[in-house]
């Protein structure tokens, strides 16, 4: 006699417990991979959010198509394939597009990312189609708004999660672990399938583990060591299997003995020369391994202030550093976002430093933005002025590449002082001629000191009238020459919305789509991801452009949610649909034309505490609205799917700021809302035929 296995009934714990599972998986595997892929796939790096919106549009199919035969056994393997491919790339290399309108870092290789980008996002979204269907099965055993909470819930859990195993820098083999245990669980009952996940996991964790044994991965970055020869002179540092910087012994004996080193001592050394007396008080920002610092030091500064964001970098440079700066009672280091400590910085310094400071990677996954683009703009600019003493001096070096970068630093300096920089460069010293150094001081009233040889002046290429557009708050993109979108991203965007529409038409189940439901939800989740990603970056502008404060953020975000979901299911009446609307639409406006000035008192902290709730409020009503609207879904797998892939839209339309600018995102987003209110006006049961 056979005993008969019941199901366990919809809403159980079961139910719960795997339904909290899915989530967490489904985040904590887009976090995952976000990191992952840009770090072996270098051209991924600079389109981030092709990978996010990859996740977004896998996980709307399947949600779409939690009716058809079960893809969830795939996951594992998909992932697996994605892991031997991250591998092949990263060893091969990619070449970087060539474009005249933007300067990217590195990009040698054999091959095309116009091949590579469109193959990393369809494997991802299939990938993400397994997970999505597991969860849109398991959400409809709940009602709307319950098991949309438990899915905001696991999401939450998801990005705490991987936000913990960044905080102690855990490597990928123990990231790739959790996923691959976290499904052997869901497909418990299955043990064909759950011993082909486990098979997948030592395949895949054998390859994953051989590679990182090759880095160090620090919560931005894959970080190689090679160590320089005659023994003792140094080591090379990269990030993501670029060149990113040295650490150089200059302050000994071997500038006497080596020319090269003489060079390199010689390049850092310049600012002092220029200052030319023994600072009190010297800023350092994007300190890394440590070179400016030991400048510093080795030219009689006083106290030194060491800004560095990623803190691997920082201790390498501590352990490892042949001068041992940081070991100096003198230093102060700050770990932190360099446009921060501007932000909230005090005293005046004699000299500030911008120590080649420079990126390998966006910010964050939601905005083509690049870590230290907030650095340069003319409002970080006005901030690094205000910290100098009236005869201090800032020197900002940058190994230029292109000619506009340079004109768009100088244009911003320009600007910013009120007066216009001097430029140098040592054409035999270790950037060469394109490592330029421009020199600024609050009072143009004091001359600097003219300069002999090796260095020479290069300030008359730039005194001309047709410079490229200087960096803003608004428009922070110094790696991008001019205000529109160039021919790479524009292809890019076109193959990415062709796939997903092919994807998307041949997922639809016909007779099942409620036209103007899906219409709402699809305009919901467009407008979302835009209003998130400006909102973001408004609140980096705050707290620092972090990994720690985009994860907390995002929490936030999640955290809104929940909230308004608690509202609409206990006191749902309390708000009717005009009110909500209203309130939305309104906290938008209120965001958009919001300026920290508009307040008249509160120093750096009361000005950024009440940006943070403007711009939560937005969070808060179009959580509100969002659960309105999805607790009367009539298929709620579906309405989240389009949800899902409107935010797809929302996200390859937020290349637009190249052109409109950050503020002209929530523009648009408030558009889509108007859009999504038509559309919930008109929410009729009209069926596609």
């Amino acid at each position: 006699m056979k005993t008969k296995i019941e199901n366990p009934k919809p809403g159980s714990r079961r139910d719960t417990f795997d339904l909290l599972a899915v989530s967490f998986l489904l985040l904590f595997f887009e976090l995952l991979l976000i990191r992952w892929i840009s770090s072996n796939i270098r051209v991924v790096a600079y389109f981030s959010n092709v990978i996010m919106v990859a996740c977004f549009l896998g996980f709307g199919l399947g949600c779409i198509l939690k009716g058809r035969r079960d893809f969830f056994g795939w996951f594992p393997w998909i992932a697996l394939v994605i892991i031997f491919l991250c591998r092949a790339l990263a060893e091969s290399g990619i070449q970087n597009p060539y474009q005249s309108h933007e300067y990217l870092f590195g990009g040698g290789g054999k091959h095309n990312w116009l091949a590579v980008v469109p193959l990393a996002f369809t494997l991802v979204a299939a990938a993400f189609v397994c997970l999505g269907q597991k969860l849109a099965r398991h959400l409809d055993r709940f009602s709307p708004l319950r098991g949309y909470s438990i899915n905001v819930l696991g999401s939450l859990l998801g990005t705490v999660g991987f936000g913990i195993m960044s905080f102690f820098s855990a490597s990928p083999f123990y990231w790739f672990l959790v996923c691959f245990v976290l499904t052997a669980v869901l497909l418990r009952g299955r043990v064909d399938l759950c011993f082909l996940a486990l098979v997948a996991l030592l395949i895949g964790g054998n390859v994953v583990w051989e590679q990182q044994m090759k880095s160090i991965w620090s919560p931005y970055n894959k970080i190689q060591i090679e160590n320089m020869t005659p023994e003792g002179t140094g080591f090379r540092l990269f990030a993501n299997d670029d060149y990113h910087q040295l650490a150089l012994a200059l302050s000994g004996e071997w500038p006497a003995k080596m020319r090269s080193m003489k060079d390199w001592q010689l390049t850092y050394d310049f600012p002092y020369r220029l200052l030319g007396r023994a600072p009190e008080q010297v800023l350092v920002l994007g300190s890394g391994t440590g070179n400016d610092v030991a400048a510093a030091l080795r030219n009689g500064a006083s106290h030194v202030d060491a800004v560095e964001l990623d803190p691997t970098i920082y201790r390498l440079g501590r352990t490892m550093h042949p001068d041992r700066p940081y070991d100096d009672p003198k230093v102060d280091v700050h770990i932190n976002d360099a446009r921060y400590f501007l932000r909230a910085g005090k005293g005046k310094f004699d000299l500030i430093v911008l120590g080649w400071l420079d990126s390998h990677r966006l910010f964050s996954s939601l905005s083509n933005i690049r870590q230290d683009n907030f650095v340069y703009t003319l409002e970080s600019m006005r901030q690094a002025r205000a910290l100098l003493k009236d005869d201090g001096l800032l020197c900002l070096s940058f190994y230029v590449g292109k000619d506009w970068l340079g004109q768009k630093i100088y244009g911003m300096l320009d600007r910013a002082f009120g007066h216009k920089p001097e430029v140098y460069a040592y054409p035999g010293g270790g950037y060469g001629v394109d490592g330029r150094t421009f020199v600024v001081r609050p009072d143009p009233a004091l001359p600097l000191p003219k300069v002999s040889a090796p260095f020479v002046t290069l300030s008359g290429e730039y005194d001309r009238p047709d410079l490229a557009p200087y960096p803003t708050d608004d428009w922070p993109y110094l790696y991008y020459k001019e205000r529109r979108l160039s021919s790479e991203y524009a292809w890019t965007i076109l193959i990415l919305i062709v796939l997903s529409g092919a994807m998307v038409f041949f997922a639809i189940p016909r007779g099942k789509v409620v036209v103007s439901e899906a219409l709402l939800f699809f305009l919901l989740g467009a407008g979302f991801l835009l209003m998130e990603a400006r909102n973001i970056t408004s609140l980096a502008l705050v707290y620092g452009s972090t990994w720690m404060v985009t994860s907390i953020v995002i929490g936030v975000v999640l955290l809104m949610i929940l909230a308004a979901n608690y509202f609409v299911e206990r006191h749902g009446t309390l708000l009717g649909d005009k009110a909500a609307w209203g309130l939305l639409l309104g906290s938008i406006m209120l965001s958009l034309a919001w300026r920290e000035e508009f307040l008249p008192f509160g120093g750096p902290m009361t000005k950024g505490i009440v940006t943070t709730f403007v711009v939560s409020l937005t969070f808060l009503f179009a959580g509100v609205v969002f659960a309105r609207a999805f607790s009367k879904a009539e298929i709620p797998s579906v309405a989240l799917g389009f949800n899902v892939l409107g935010s797809v839209v929302g996200g390859l339309t937020e290349y637009l700021s190249l052109v409109v600018g950050i503020r002209g995102l929530l523009g648009m987003a408030a558009a889509l809302y108007l859009g999504a209110w038509f559309a919930s006006r008109r929410r009729a049961p009209v069926r596609v035929a």
